[in-house]
C-alpha cells in the first residue's frame, strides 16, 4: 500500500489528505497547488485519484485523476480526466563520479551542523543534519555580557570564551541578510539533500572541478551547477547555483569563472584533519579587537570582556596559535590548532580548531587575514570562509596584529617541537664533552709550548733559558684558541638556559 505525502509534477504539487481501499481500487484525495499560480477555488484545488501498482514489477504505479472535486468519472487507474504513470528511479543513478579527493573523506561544515558523504560508487552526495545543534542552527553559548565566548576560558568571570566564536552574536551573519544559510550555495546545502552527479569537468586536476548535478530535497528535484575546490589536504569548499537562477542563456557550468567569487562558499573540513603548519609565524601585539562592531577590552581584570593583548603563532609548535592577555598569568587564554591555509587575491584563509573547546563550541573556525606593513588584519567566522568582509575592519570578530618579533627558536615539523628532558640531557652532555676537550687541549698546548719549556730549569749545567718573541707569539695563539672554545661553551650554556626558562 502506497502512502503519498506529496507528489511533485511539472508545475503542481499534491498534498495527501485521505486514502482508502474500495474493492480492488485504492483511492486518494488530495489538494493541488501550482507553482507561481494561485488556484481560485476549492473546486479547482481538490481532486480524487485511483492508483494501482504496475504489473512490470519495477515498483511503478498507474494513477487516474478526476476532473473535479469528486470521485466520479474515474473507473480505474487507467481511466480518468488525467492519467499518469510513475516509474521508480534508482536514487543513486549517476552518470559520473565525484573526484577521489572528495569521495575519500567524510565532510563537516565548520560548525558541525551539516555533514556530507558519498554513496553509490561516489556518484551521489548525501547531506545530513546534526540534530545536536539547537533549532537556530547555532551553538548555545553563554557568558558574562557578550555572546560568542572565548574557548578555553578557564573559570575567570572576566575571561569570556573563544577568539573566533562568532555566528551567535545577535543571531546575525554581519553583512548577509538572514544569515549564511539564506544564500544560494548554503540554502542548497541542507539536511536531507541528495546530489547526483550528471556530468563533470576537471578544471584544475586535483584541485577544482565543475559538476552539473541533480539536486533533490524531499520531492523537489532541480538541476544545479556546483564547483568544488580543494583548498588543503583536509579542507574543501563548494559553490552551488540553481539552473533557474542562471541569468545568462549561454551559461556554461564547466568554465572556471562560471560561478564567480561573489557567490558564497560552503567550507567543509574532514573531522579527522591533522595539525598543519600555521602561516605567518611570529609574535604579535593586538589592537582594535571588536566583536560585531563593538570594541572588546582585554580579558585581564574585572572589566575584561573576552579580548586579548597578544598572539603567538608557531613558536614552540608550528601548528599552534596562542592568544594571551595582559594578566600576570603567562598561560594563553585560548589556543588553536591549525589544519590548513591558502591564499586568494591577497587574502589568506586559515582553518583552525580550539584546543580547549567545550561541547557547545564550534568545531572549526576560518580566519581571514591580509598582510600590512605593520602586521596583519584578521577576521574570523565559525560558519564558513567569507569573501565579503574586510579583515580587521568589519565582521563579527575582527582585530589588527602588529609584528612584535620572530620566534626565539626556529622549529621544524607540524607537531610539537619543544625541548624535552632527553634533549636537554644530550645538550648538557655535549657541553661537558666540549669543556673537557677544551681543557685537555689547553694542557697539551701549554705542555708543548716553547715558552713553557724555556722556563724549565736547564738540564745542562751552565745553560741559560732564552725567551724569544716567537715563543710569546705561539703562547698567545694557543691561549686565544682556548678562549674561543670557552666562549662557544658559554654561548651554548646561555642558549639552553633560555630554552629551559621557556
Amino acid at each position: 500500500m502506497i502512502f503519498f505525502v506529496s507528489i511533485s509534477f511539472t508545475a503542481e504539487e499534491l498534498q495527501c489528505l485521505a486514502q482508502w481501499k474500495e474493492g480492488s481500487h485504492h483511492y486518494l484525495v488530495g489538494k493541488l497547488t501550482r507553482e507561481r499560480t494561485m488556484i481560485a477555488s476549492n473546486e479547482e484545488s481538490y481532486r480524487c485519484f485511483i492508483f494501482e501498482k504496475t504489473k512490470t514489477g519495477h515498483g511503478g504505479y498507474t494513477v487516474a485523476m478526476s476532473g473535479d472535486a469528486t470521485c466520479t468519472g474515474i473507473a480505474s487507474s487507467t481511466e480518468g480526466a488525467r492519467t499518469l504513470t510513475f516509474t521508480k528511479v534508482d536514487k543513486g543513478e549517476g552518470k559520473c563520479a565525484f573526484p577521489a579527493w572528495v569521495a575519500s573523506h567524510h565532510w563537516h561544515t565548520l560548525d558541525g551542523k551539516m555533514s556530507a558523504k558519498m554513496h553509490h560508487k561516489n556518484s551521489t552526495m548525501h547531506i545530513t543534519e546534526d540534530n545536536r545543534r539547537n533549532s537556530s542552527g547555532h551553538y548555545s553559548l553563554s557568558g558574562a555580557g557578550i555572546s560568542g565566548l572565548p574557548h578555553g576560558a578557564s573559570g575567570s568571570a572576566g575571561i569570556l570564551g573563544g577568539i573566533g566564536a562568532v555566528g551567535v552574536v545577535a543571531g546575525t551573519n554581519a553583512g548577509t541578510s538572514g544569515g549564511l544559510f539564506s544564500t544560494s550555495s548554503s540554502s542548497l546545502f541542507t539536511g536531507g539533500t541528495r546530489i547526483v552527479c550528471q556530468s563533470r569537468v576537471d578544471i584544475v586536476e586535483g584541485r577544482h572541478v565543475a559538476i552539473v548535478a541533480k539536486h533533490t530535497q524531499g520531492c523537489k528535484s532541480e538541476e544545479i551547477c556546483m564547483h568544488i575546490y580543494q583548498r588543503a589536504k583536509h579542507v574543501t569548499e563548494i559553490q552551488m547555483l540553481r539552473k533557474s537562477d542562471q541569468m545568462s542563456e549561454d551559461f556554461e557550468c564547466g568554465k572556471a569563472s562560471a560561478l564567480g567569487p561573489t557567490l558564497p562558499y560552503v567550507t567543509l573540513v574532514n573531522p579527522e584533519a591533522k595539525s598543519n603548519r600555521c602561516p605567518n609565524l611570529g609574535r604579535y601585539m593586538a589592537s582594535g579587537v571588536s566583536t560585531d562592531g563593538r570594541v572588546v577590552r582585554d580579558s585581564c581584570g574585572p572589566m575584561g570582556q573576552g579580548g586579548f593583548h597578544s598572539l603567538i603563532v608557531g613558536c614552540g609548535d608550528r601548528a599552534t596559535m596562542e592568544f594571551h592577555s595582559k594578566c600576570a598569568n603567562h598561560n594563553p587564554i585560548s589556543s588553536y590548532e591549525c589544519h590548513g591555509s591558502w591564499e586568494e587575491n591577497g587574502t589568506g584563509f586559515l582553518i583552525a580548531s580550539s584546543l580547549s573547546r567545550s561541547s557547545t563550541s564550534a568545531r572549526r573556525y576560518c580566519f581571514n587575514y591580509q598582510e600590512t606593513d605593520e602586521g596583519l588584519r584578521v577576521f574570523s567566522s565559525s560558519e564558513s570562509c567569507r569573501r565579503n568582509v574586510s579583515p580587521g575592519i568589519e565582521g563579527v570578530w575582527a582585530f589588527n596584529l602588529t609584528i612584535d618579533g620572530q620566534c626565539a627558536q626556529a622549529v621544524t615539523g607540524s607537531g610539537s617541537s619543544r625541548f624535552k628532558a632527553c634533549d636537554l640531557l644530550i645538550a648538557a652532555s655535549m657541553i661537558s664533552f666540549l669543556t673537557f676537550t677544551s681543557v685537555f687541549q689547553l694542557m697539551l698546548v701549554l705542555q708543548s709550548s716553547p715558552f713553557i719549556r724555556s722556563l724549565r730549569p736547564a738540564r745542562t749545567p751552565g745553560a741559560v733559558a732564552v725567551v724569544t718573541a716567537s715563543h710569546v707569539a705561539n703562547l698567545a695563539t694557543s691561549t686565544t684558541a682556548a678562549a674561543t672554545s670557552a666562549a662557544v661553551i658559554t654561548g651554548m650554556t646561555s642558549r639552553i638556559s633560555s630554552l629551559v626558562s621557556r
